[in-house]
């Protein structure tokens, strides 16, 4: 029907429309047609006076606008808004009959065209419809037309799944988008119930359903369902009431768009989001953990992780240090698994070649079936069946760059087929794991530190002093007390160095380790003392320990070194006093055995420090007999005492003693020494001092030892003393040592007959001798 022309302002080209758009040139107000020219977003930005007489709007009403904000009824709004926002440049043109809503609510039917309007540059920015008003054409046929002709062509030609129905809400018509987005053909689809297509387990499509039946527009509707080839789909739903030519409701159109990325994303981030919650719980649970409860809690973070991924069972293997088994260590599983936790204390890798060369070479095992195993892992899929499971993921354990076990969950009885995020979560759960195994290894090294001795692995003072506080209770009694000191531990120190000394140690603390029962303990005391403490042991079964003690010392040497030790013993049989008086007793005992022993144990030290001495060097037995009987002569002369002649005997035997660690090849060099090679000759004499004046035995020496390279002009070493200043043992050991290397020989010197060796002692009277003691030594030669 056609209107009467509205009455309106002229459009002025400076302030309308046309004056801002230059591609309004084209259009006229005049032409025979509806023009309507659209952003892309579905906004008016130009109507000519056709669309005016229509529809009664002013361009100052409509323009800026949007197009079904003005021209549509209120119950089509949301269906036109969801066509122009899918609507793309390549669908155009094409034609499409619709209805326009006029200012006074009235409709007229329009043949439109869309096309693109474009600039002069050729770029499109603009979407133009003319249209055709067919109204009177169409009444004829309204009737025929309401139930699924109005909107056929829109839907159709729609990029939206659009979908309607009747009041029975069976299918009326199934877009060309809704045949792409679920699968099913629109002929498949007509006349079923839409409930038997989508699924709508929780009501909530019928319901909305309903409701547009009662004429209530649904804005969004979120509806999980499944395709025809069974793959998931989630689709936002829009549902508003069709109605009949006298307006009432008679079905429902449904606008369906895809957002399966956004909720697959949603999701995604949701996880994300539960995954970071689970690392920052099980980051603050294991941080906020006592050190010495870590072992305990690894277990809880399997349970934490393990419920998170849905798996039946969470384990820890750590390999043996040979890395041929492996252990089970921990574990959790779901309440009705059995653990395997004791069942694999102890396995050997033999028998899982496959998972073992994966895992030494640091690759995740994540498997969905275990069906789908390579032929190499039988071995490994046989274990797997026989335990339930269907599916796992596992991954090494690395601590501080090695590699000490494997971590991982298994699935069973389903197939599982394991996300990216679930394998990066399994991953940063096994690095907290690895940090927390150690700071739990830190921690026991700590523990150990504080109550072992470093060198032996023996429990140290510390430890014993509050262990004997501990024991010493009336159920303990008799208590038994076994004190060890190890003989010549210093001697050995200057002797040999402390790495010979720390292995004298060693040996005394496995002797006593032999030697006692499980239930002792055992400590090292002091610098080389030991305490052994015996709960509930009699006094004659502490002595029994201490022959033991004794009897395997015998046997065992630090090189060349015997191990010895002097043991005390002493019990508690009644309460009262304190412990103090038992360690007393003991220690007297020990001292009074070491009193006993110490001579012996000396002479063979001595005896062992010539031996070597002589295997290496020219300070055979012969030499220093020689040595000794001349200077017996020149101490005669000299009028010297008993005391200083043994003295000088002892001095003979020791004075070269500081050259026991030097390379033999020093002394056996044909050739004249280099710089290098005399200087290391000359520091014998310091370390023969030190060796001397480290035991009690030899300590009346030491001075002269050091002092017997000096010269009568102080031109020796290591002091550069003269004259008196020399020790006079040291000037006598002088003369001695120089005719006896003279009449036998040396590789760089030949033998020299007694003329020779009178002549060089006087050529040496007075710079390198004692011009007086020569004298003496030469009126007897």
């Amino acid at each position: 029907m056609e209107k009467e022309p509205v009455k309106r302002k002229t459009l002025d080209n400076k302030t309308g429309t046309a004056s801002r758009n230059n591609f309004f040139a084209v259009i006229s107000n005049y032409l025979d047609c509806l023009v309507v020219i659209l952003d892309w977003q579905g906004k008016i930005v130009y109507i000519n006076s056709f669309v005016e007489n229509i529809t009664g709007f002013y361009p100052e009403q409509a323009e800026g606008s949007y197009y079904w904000d003005v021209f549509c009824l209120s119950e089509e709004k949301e269906l036109y808004k969801a066509f122009f926002e899918k609507l793309k440049p390549e669908l155009l043109p094409f034609e499409l009959k619709t209805q326009i809503t006029a200012k006074d609510k009235t409709n007229s039917t329009i043949l439109w065209k869309y096309n693109i309007l474009q600039e002069q540059n050729g770029s499109g920015d603009s979407l133009v419809l003319t249209g055709i008003d067919i109204t009177s054409y169409d009444e004829t046929n309204k009737k025929l037309q309401e139930i699924g002709e109005k909107y056929r062509t829109l839907i159709h030609v729609s990029p939206v799944s659009v979908i309607s129905l009747d009041n029975n809400f069976r299918v009326k018509s199934w877009s060309s988008a809704a045949e792409k987005l679920f699968g099913w053909t629109e002929k498949s689809m007509l006349e079923k119930n839409i409930f038997q297509t989508l699924e709508d387990t929780k009501g909530g499509l019928k319901q909305y359903c309903e409701r547009a039946l009662n004429g209530i527009i649904t804005n969004e509707l979120e509806l999980a369902c499944h395709r025809k080839n069974g793959t998931p789909v989630f689709v936002s739903l829009y549902l508003a009431p069709t109605r009949d030519y006298n307006g009432i409701v008679d079905g429902i159109v449904l606008i369906a768009l895809d957002i399966t990325e956004r909720k697959q994303a949603e999701e995604l981030i949701g996880f994300q989001l539960e995954v970071e919650k689970l690392i920052a719980d099980i980051s603050s649970y294991l941080a906020n953990l006592p050190s010495k409860q870590i072992s305990d809690g690894i277990e809880e973070v399997l349970k934490m992780a393990g419920s998170f991924l849905g798996a039946d069972r969470g384990y820890v293997f750590q390999f043996s240090e040979d890395g041929k088994t492996r252990s089970m260590t921990h574990e959790w599983c779901k309440y009705d698994l059995n653990t395997l936790k004791n069942k694999l204390k102890i396995q050997s890798l033999d028998q899982l070649p496959w998972w073992k060369d994966k895992i030494r070479s640091r690759n995740w095992l994540s498997v969905s079936n275990i069906e789908d195993l390579p032929p190499e892992a039988e071995k490994e899929k046989q274990v797997l069946k026989a335990q339930g499971v269907c599916s796992f993921i596992c991954i090494p354990l690395i601590k501080e760059g090695s590699l000490f076990g494997a971590f991982g969950f298994d699935i069973h009885n389903q197939k599982r087929k394991w996300a990216e995020e679930q394998l990066k979560l399994v991953s940063v759960v096994g690095e907290l794991i690895a940090n927390a195994f150690a700071r739990y290894a830190a921690y026991l090294e700590i523990s150990y530190m504080s109550f072992h001795d470093q060198l032996t692995g023996l429990y140290n003072r510390h430890f014993l002093k509050e262990e004997m506080q501990r024991v010493d209770t009336a159920r303990q009694l008799p208590l038994s007390i076994i004190i060890a000191d190890l003989n010549g531990l210093k001697l050995v120190n200057d002797t040999y160095g402390h790495i010979k000394g720390d292995e004298l140690l060693i040996k005394a603390a496995s002797i006593l380790k032999k030697s006692c029962r499980k239930e002792d303990v055992i400590a090292r005391w002091g610098g080389d003392e030991f305490m052994v403490l015996l709960p509930r042991t009699s006094i004659q079964k502490a002595k029994a320990v201490q022959q033991r003690i004794i009897n395997n010392c015998s046997r065992i040497y630090a090189g060349a070194v015997p191990v010895s030790m002097a043991v005390g013993v002493a019990s508690k049989n009644k309460p009262g006093n304190g412990l103090h008086d038992i360690v007393k007793k003991a220690e007297d005992n020990m001292y009074s055995q070491k009193l006993n022993e110490s001579r012996n144990f000396r002479k063979t030290v001595l005896a062992t420090l010539l031996k070597t001495l002589a295997e290496k060097s020219y300070e055979t037995k012969i030499h220093i007999d020689r040595m000794q009987e001349t200077a017996a002569l020149i101490g005669r002369q000299a009028s010297i005492s008993k005391i200083d002649q043994d003295r000088l005997d002892l001095l003979i035997t020791l004075h070269d003693i500081g050259k026991i660690n030097m390379p033999e090849n020093l002394f056996t060099k044909k050739g004249p020494l280099t710089a290098e090679e005399w200087e290391m000759i000359k520091k014998h004499p310091e370390i023969g001092f030190r060796i001397a004046r480290s035991t009690e035995l030899f300590a009346h020496i030491a001075e002269e030892i050091l002092s017997h390279h000096e010269n009568w002009d102080g031109s020796g070493y290591p002091r550069g003393l003269k004259k008196e200043e020399i020790p006079l043992l040291s000037r006598i050991t002088a003369i001695a040592d120089a005719c006896e290397v003279m009449s036998s020989g040396r590789p760089y010197n030949d033998k020299k007959n007694r003329e020779e060796i009178a002549a060089e002692l006087k050529r040496c009277a007075g710079t390198q001798f004692d011009p007086a003691l020569v004298d003496l030594f030469l009126a007897i030669f």
